[in-house]
């Protein structure tokens, strides 16, 4: 089976880019993957100088099956590019592989992400394929090295051509669901207690394709493979960085997975576990955010 392409957003970050291709790179599979890279334009002419040898770098990318850069001459902002990029890759190849310039990838992570492609391409339940696990309860007598969560994540994913086509990206059905409280609640014990305010906040004006899908994932009653171990980490927590800025305390705690283990157990029935979700909600409690939020309020 050809492996899933793999689609790299970068803008003007070229230090966290280099750590990402590299460790891309380095993955088992990137000789048998095909690299698709899409450039957003720059807001301005500072910016466009920063890019320069951000280009150059990309130009001398090698080590993939194929490598095809895309660069906007204007700036779409992420959410748009992500939306149209993905749209564009995917309608020709069915399922792709996603990641940002400040995800740094374990050696087997396409290994993985192939082998969940393949695995749950026919399980309807199934809406998404996470990179990134974080570290959760689990129960004895639990195998798999995967998990189904209400929640999706950004950092590293992928999926399919016929699920990311059944996202409304519009969510036409918010002023009906805004007033619904026990949706609204039914929603946060699905994700996690902050989902209601992220859309809410997205649906202001401020963007966040990530809780869009989440939410549609909720409306469709749909999950995503999460892995115990991680196979990704964020390498961008600084100023330049969209969404994630410098932090002191973070409360998001994952162990990256350093096997050579390349072959993973991923039962095709997978169900979803209520104490796995309870562990994992865990990590998106009001306690425990208002507890990181002071805690870097106060930079300690």
């Amino acid at each position: 089976m050809e492996k899933a392409p793999i689609i790299l957003f970068a803008y003007i970050r070229l230090d966290t880019l280099q750590k990402t291709v590299l460790a891309l790179q380095n993955n088992y599979l990137a000789t048998q993957s095909d690299l698709f890279v899409f450039v957003d334009g720059p807001k301005n002419e500072e910016q466009k100088q920063k890019q320069k040898p951000l280009i150059e770098f990309l130009q001398s990318i090698d080590g993939f099956k194929s490598v095809h850069i895309e660069y906007s001459e204007v700036n779409k902002g992420l959410d748009p590019s992500i939306i149209a990029g993905v749209s564009s890759v995917i309608d020709k190849y069915g399922r792709a592989i996603v990641l940002e310039d400040d995800i740094v990838t374990t050696p087997n992570f396409l290994d993985y992400m192939n082998q969940a492609l393949k695995t749950y391409e026919s399980n309807k339940k199934v809406m998404s394929v996470s990179g990134f696990g974080l570290e959760v309860l689990k129960p004895k007598d639990y195998i798999a090295d995967v998990y189904l969560f209400g929640r999706s994540t950004s950092w590293g994913w992928a999926t399919w051509k016929d699920r990311w086509d059944s996202v409304d990206w519009n969510i036409s059905d918010w002023n009906q669901f805004k007033t619904d409280k026990k949706e609204i609640q039914r929603f946060k014990e699905t994700g996690g207690s902050d989902m209601f305010s992220m859309l809410e906040s997205c649906m202001d004006g401020g963007g966040m394709w990530d809780i869009r899908f989440c939410y549609n994932m909720f409306k469709q009653n749909r999950y995503s493979v999460i892995p115990f171990l991680s196979k990704v980490e964020n390498v961008g927590f600084n100023e330049l960085a969209t969404h994630c800025k410098t932090v002191k305390y973070n409360r998001f705690k994952y162990i990256l997975d350093t096997t050579e283990k390349r072959t993973f157990n991923m039962p095709d029935n997978l169900r979803l576990n209520q104490t796995i979700v309870k562990s994992r909600l865990k990590y998106q409690s009001l306690a425990l955010r208002i507890y990181s939020k002071i805690r870097n309020l106060l930079n300690i």
